[in-house]
């Protein structure tokens, strides 16, 4: 696996809180409809990995946050840092619905309700894994919980070492040295699959 397809897993980039805050006098209005074009992307990305890809439910999830968002400003709530609201938002949003899915798909939910379980999915919906994913997928199953966790905040939620430290009460350095040993692995299996 290339570095190449890992840069295709990863969030796109999201604004500093500096470039996305404007003026705490601006109209509510303005202030999300500048949020949401600093960060909408990320924030939908983010939503469709916790759906499982499914694109309706990202877009709803993405829609919710931004709705919340401006309810915020409209109460007068100083948001200092929007970046870190967002992201917080969208994960609490993502499972909640999650939980109230499953909940809903219970058998005994299902049969008061009357509705149907969901049919699964074909084949054909879900399309083809590819062998690199899988191998990445191995990779980090096997690498230790801080690898794995620092790995994925750079690579899928897009945060610099430095965000990654300060998170998990680690120095940049070490969370550096974490990120390099599970590229170095896949860099490794890359090799061998390229040499046989």
């Amino acid at each position: 696996m290339t570095m190449r397809h890992l840069r295709l897993l990863r969030a796109p980039e999201m604004s500093t809180s500096s470039e996305c805050e404007t003026s705490r006098s601006a109209p509510p209005v303005d202030r999300v409809e500048r949020a949401y074009l600093d960060h909408q992307e990320w924030v939908f990305y983010m939503a469709m990995r916790y759906g499982a890809a499914d694109r309706a439910w990202a877009e709803d999830v993405t829609q919710d946050v931004f709705i919340c968002l401006l309810r915020q400003y409209q109460r007068g709530i100083v948001i200092d840092n929007v970046r870190a609201w967002l992201h917080r938002t969208t994960t609490n949003r993502c499972l909640t619905r999650l939980r109230r899915e499953r909940f809903l798909d219970a058998p005994p939910i299902r049969f008061l309700l009357g509705t149907r379980a969901k049919q699964p999915a074909t084949p054909e919906e879900l399309g083809i894994v590819e062998e690199d994913l899988r191998a990445v997928a191995r990779i980090l199953a096997e690498a230790s919980p801080k690898e794995r966790a620092c790995f994925y905040l750079h690579y899928i939620d897009h945060l610099s070492m430095r965000e990654i430290g300060e998170m998990l009460g680690l120095s940049k350095g070490y969370v550096c040295k974490l990120v390099q040993a599970v590229e170095a692995r896949i860099r490794q299996t890359q090799a061998k699959d390229g040499s046989e």
